[in-house]
Formats: structure tokens, sequence, C-alpha cells
């Protein structure tokens, strides 16, 4: 499968959710083989910590170039995803990764006739330390 449509996938996954979940046991263990409610049989979830999207400015990227956009999360959170809002067909992303408070989106416009814009997005959560 194409990278960038394993990138624009997770990416989309991470948005739909909105919150990060994960499976509790009322006692608060973790432990997957204890995920069920005695009474009906289903996951209880808890949120874990919430998440929201910022998005940075738009680079311009002109005919055939590649290029990379960034956006920052605030003091005191950090990347739990991210990738490009372009609203064009011609930009491809080519690779998206957290580096410290930073999101990273790169790509390149396929385009040989008209610049387009990259604009990245970032998911920030509220850091553990």
């Amino acid at each position: 499968m194409d990278r960038s449509l394993v990138v624009t996938m997770a990416a989309m996954t991470a948005l739909t959710g909105g919150m990060a979940l994960a499976a509790v046991q009322s006692d608060g263990s973790r432990d997957p083989s204890k995920n069920r409610t005695a009474d009906s049989g289903t996951a209880s979830l808890r949120v874990l910590a919430p998440t929201h999207r910022l998005f940075g400015d738009a680079v311009l990227l002109g005919p055939g170039q590649s290029g990379s956009a960034h956006v920052s999360c605030p003091t005191g959170q950090v990347p739990s995803g991210g990738g490009v809002s372009n609203g064009n067909t011609f930009v491809h992303l080519t690779d998206g990764f957290a580096t410290g408070p930073l999101w990273v989106a790169r790509g390149k416009n396929t385009d040989r006739a008209d610049p387009h814009p990259l604009r990245a997005f970032v998911i920030c959560t509220e850091s553990r330390r």
C-alpha cells in the first residue's frame, strides 16, 4: 500500500476518534482478558486524554516542487498525530512525523503548471511529564 495513503488513513482514523480511548476495567486494570463488565459483557471505556487539532501556515509549492510544512503544539502538549490539509489532489503527502513539539509534513506538488499549498495539522495531547 502506498505510504502516503497509509499516513492519510492513520490521520483520518485519529481525527474521527477525537479522543484517545482505552478499554479499562472498573478496578483500573488494562489487562485485555479482563475488559468485560460482569453485567453487560461489554468493554467499558474511559477518556485517557483530550485531544485537539491545530493548523499551521500554508507553504506554497511551485510546479513539480517538494517541500515541508510544520505546526507546533502549545507548551505542555505533545503531538499524537497529524497530517496535511491542502484542499487539492496535486500535492501528495510523502512523509509525516513528530519531532519534539512539532508535526512535520512533507509533500510534492505533482502539477507541472501551477503552484499549490501544503498545510500541516497536528493533533495535540497533554504531556504526561
